[in-house]
């Protein structure tokens, strides 16, 4: 895990169209609007100097970390990369003071089982989060 360069943009965004729908995706302006207003981190995972991998997290307050998104290319998923895009994340969030890590998933979307794993807990349904599915909002609290 590494932080994003300007080169992996082009990389992050092909990511992000195989892994989310129209209408869901993140375009390189809400990247950059992250980046530059919200201060957020922006990892990205590389095998062989090839991005295959990337995880958009930033501070709301002074204890509270939201992860806004995660992904991974379709040939490399169910090999740890999530995990390790996860992990590195929090901990980045974690070392600028956040307690309480937040994030959102769709109902039916499979990396609902790896954030139940880490230790997030369902809080909240939200009703027509994604357009016409539902999200939940997860949390996971650090002492």
């Amino acid at each position: 895990m590494r932080p994003c360069t300007s080169n992996d943009m082009k990389h992050i965004l092909s990511i992000e169209s195989e892994s989310f729908a129209e209408g869901e995706r993140y375009s390189r302006s809400i990247f950059l609007y992250y980046i530059m207003f919200k201060k957020a981190i922006l990892l990205v995972a590389s095998i062989d100097n090839n991005i295959v991998g990337y995880s958009l997290g930033y501070m709301e307050d002074e204890e509270v970390g939201h992860i806004v998104s995660i992904a991974v290319k379709k040939a490399y998923r169910n090999n740890g990369i999530g995990t390790k895009l996860m992990e590195s994340i929090e901990n980045e969030l974690k070392s600028r003071g956040a307690k309480l890590i937040k994030l959102e998933v769709s109902v039916d979307n499979n990396a609902r089982k790896l954030y139940e794993k880490l230790g997030y807990k369902m809080i909240k349904l939200l009703p027509m989060y994604y357009g016409n599915r539902d999200g939940i909002l997860m949390i996971k609290e650090f002492t």
